[in-house]
């Protein structure tokens, strides 16, 4: 995964962090919840929409 984050956001207690993967053809997203405990989620195409 490329370190250049394409978007970034937050609400109380979650940071998110999405990024494209090394082909850059695939988002993934990092969540991180207010234990600091990372998940990688990986949402098919209909599930995200980028500009």
């Amino acid at each position: 995964m490329e370190d250049a984050p394409l978007l970034t956001g937050s609400v109380p207690g979650l940071e998110v962090v999405a990024s494209t993967d090394v082909n850059g053809d695939r988002p993934t997203v990092l969540v991180i919840n207010k234990e600091e405990e990372g998940t990688l989620v990986e949402p098919s195409a209909s599930e995200v929409l980028l500009e």
